[in-house]
């Protein structure tokens, strides 16, 4: 996907992942949806491999003696380098472990919504609380809404739960249950006509799936080892449910 010009009337909803990015608009009476891999890959730096990234429309950024490829093109060249793409998010916050982490963000989106008028609208997702942890999710709160403000948006967040119930549930009138199974968190929200009663999240998700399957089956992350992913699936599901239970 390439740079676009946003419409200029409606307003930008932005989940924003551990495993990706994904940026949805409506236009008319349809909602467009543009997704990219929240990671990052890094190259050695050279002038040539800049000019032929920059041909080829190939996100990336420049830091020192490397070449940071960012979204969906990280995997594509971490394949071919046989390297890990690195993660600016790990269990829905910011990554500690990757300094670059918010300036890689701010390019990602910034490619995924295009060039924008200054105070256009934009709704973010953020994670709820862990259960039995006192973690204050502020800093990765206030840190997205500083880099969408420099971005030029007018931003205001949204739990990622509630998302789900304002997303599937107009005709309960926005009550029940709203999960949401990322990459790193699952989100759960109990919402009761639009009202966050009770909202945490259960820290596994897709990438506890993943590396759980892969360390009883011997295989790699991503295998297709479908039957034991499903077991993991279920005991995810059943936490879930288990904990909006016990806090009911």
């Amino acid at each position: 996907m390439s740079r676009v010009e946003t419409p200029r009337t409606e307003p930008i909803g932005l989940d924003v992942g551990t495993s990706r990015i994904v940026a949805a608009r409506q236009i008319n009476d349809e909602i467009k949806y543009a997704s990219q891999l929240n990671a990052f890959v890094a190259i050695p730096y050279s002038k040539m491999t800049e000019s032929v990234l920059r041909k080829e429309n190939v996100p990336h950024s420049v830091d020192g003696t490397e070449i940071l490829v960012h979204g969906n093109e990280s995997e594509r060249f971490a394949d071919l380098l046989k390297k890990d793409v690195r993660r600016t998010m790990a269990r829905g916050v910011l990554n500690p472990d990757e300094p670059d982490n918010v300036k890689l963000i701010r390019e990602i989106t910034s490619y995924l919504t295009g060039k924008v008028e200054k105070g256009k609208k934009l709704y973010f997702t953020v994670p709820a609380a862990p259960l039995g942890a006192e973690d204050s999710l502020t800093y990765h709160e206030v840190t997205m809404r500083r880099v969408l403000s420099d971005l030029g948006f007018e931003a205001s967040s949204i739990n990622e739960g509630l998302a789900v119930v304002y997303a599937e549930m107009e005709n309960t009138n926005y009550t029940g249950i709203g999960i949401s199974c990322g990459g790193g968190l699952c989100n759960v929200c109990l919402s009761y006509l639009a009202v966050p009663v009770l909202s945490f999240s259960v820290p596994k998700a897709g990438d506890f799936i993943d590396s759980s399957a892969a360390s009883v089956t011997g295989a790699e992350p991503h295998s297709p080892y479908e039957g034991t992913v499903v077991l993991y699936e279920r005991s995810l599901r059943k936490q879930a449910a288990g904990s909006s239970e016990r806090l009911l």
